[in-house]
């Protein structure tokens, strides 16, 4: 039917400002370094974005209104998507402790250090089979030193890691004020670690960095 009486087509929805701006560049930064703030990130966006869009749209054009969707945006994306990023991170720790990944990452660093010195075409390939279904070597750097494995990892409890890293500072601070010439704690933290019994209990032999420095 044409005419007047013709169903008008559906108007596209008010644009009210509801898309996220973010730096792509920047993003695909922070995604190489934590991959839950990749894909995982921009679907909890989306979410929020499609969320104020439908809001916008029962706003009818109310300005007030409008406002607050986006205030809910905001909220969203402060927030929920916050939240989202710690459960993806705590998956992905825990995932990676059950498969006793961290075993993978010598052989791997081996792999890497040896195609270094001696390069070969099949080298890269050499280094990629060493990973498994469930295990990906690339991410060794990542998720050795992952904070979430302080209550993930039943061995930081079990060995009262705290006190251990306590301990290894104080012995790194002493060594650095007998070494001459030391004037940073840290160039002495991972002899006091290799000493210590209980540091490698932590696994802070493989992963020092779940003891920043205080």
């Amino acid at each position: 039917m044409y005419g007047p009486d013709a169903a008008a087509p559906d108007a596209a929805p008010r644009d009210i400002g509801c898309a996220i701006r973010f730096d792509r560049e920047e993003m695909n930064h922070m995604a190489a370094l934590d991959e839950c703030l990749g894909e995982p990130r921009k679907a909890c966006w989306a979410g929020c974005e499609a969320t104020c869009t439908s809001c916008g749209v029962a706003c009818a054009g109310d300005s007030a209104c409008e406002a607050q969707c986006i205030a809910e945006r905001d909220t969203c994306k402060s927030n929920h998507c916050v939240d989202v990023h710690a459960r993806c991170r705590n998956d992905l720790v825990r995932d990676w402790l059950t498969n006793r990944c961290d075993d993978l990452c010598g052989p791997y660093r081996d792999c890497i250090e040896d195609c270094a010195a001696n390069p070969s075409d099949d080298c890269p390939k050499k280094c990629e089979a060493t990973a498994t279904a469930a295990c990906n070597p690339v991410r060794c750097d990542a998720l050795r030193d992952a904070p979430e494995r302080k209550t993930l990892d039943p061995r930081w409890r079990a060995n009262d890691c705290d006190r251990v890293c306590t301990k290894v500072w104080e012995c790194a601070r002493a060594q650095c004020d007998a070494t001459a010439g030391c004037d940073e704690p840290v160039k002495t933290y991972r002899a006091c670690i290799a000493r210590m019994p209980s540091a490698r209990a932590c696994g802070l032999d493989e992963s020092p960095g779940l003891c920043p420095q205080p």
